[in-house]
């Protein structure tokens, strides 16, 4: 994996997210929890794109599923003429995906997936969970970190880097675990926290 297949990949994937955007919208008076199924071809469709501009890596998965979820909530909220915060969106999107990590990572069957392992020997939800309870790493940590570098006047991309280092050193990463395993996710945490003291 290359930092080209990631910039080959975000190109793939961009137009996708104004679909995402569509089907909130014209989805929204269907029951919150019959969105995430009508979701999921757009999403399939885009990681089908992501795999032909990388040649099969995945650098976009789980940015592809939240960031189909989080345009699906906006659609939606537009839709509705709702309020349109950050709150709002997390909240609407968490509502697309009640009771999905209790369908999609307890089920026990013998060919377990990446994420069924993980939840099952390590308790990671991984983007699922992330989701179904409405992004509290962003509406709790990240973004009122973000927002307090820039009240004290650090540059956007710094403050975004700073916000990345400290998403890196919280989070239950599953495709970190998955790649390196509890002790890499664990070293990973510890390496930018490490960074996060030296400022």
């Amino acid at each position: 994996m290359a930092l080209e297949d990631f910039h080959r990949s975000a190109l793939a994937i961009q137009g996708w997210l104004p679909r995402f955007i569509e089907f909130g919208a014209c989805s929204a008076e269907m029951a919150p929890e019959e969105v995430l199924h009508g979701l999921r071809p757009i999403g399939m469709a885009c990681e089908g794109d992501m795999f032909r501009a990388t040649a099969g890596v995945n650098t976009h998965k789980g940015s592809i599923f939240s960031l189909g979820l989080l345009c699906a909530a906006i659609g939606r909220l537009l839709q509705l003429n709702q309020s349109i915060t950050p709150i709002t969106i997390c909240a609407t999107a968490a509502s697309f995906c009640r009771g999905l990590t209790d369908r999609e990572l307890r089920t026990n069957n013998s060919q377990l997936t990446a994420g069924q392992r993980l939840y099952q020997q390590l308790g990671l939800t991984g983007a699922r969970g992330e989701a179904e309870a409405g992004y509290p790493l962003v509406i709790n940590h990240a973004l009122p970190h973000y927002l307090t570098l820039l009240d004290q006047g650090l540059d956007p991309e710094l403050a975004l880097l700073d916000t990345l280092l400290l998403l890196m050193a919280i989070n239950g990463d599953t495709n970190v675990a998955s790649r390196g395993g509890e002790g890499g996710l664990r070293w990973l945490q510890r390496e930018a926290q490490t960074l996060l003291q030296k400022g």
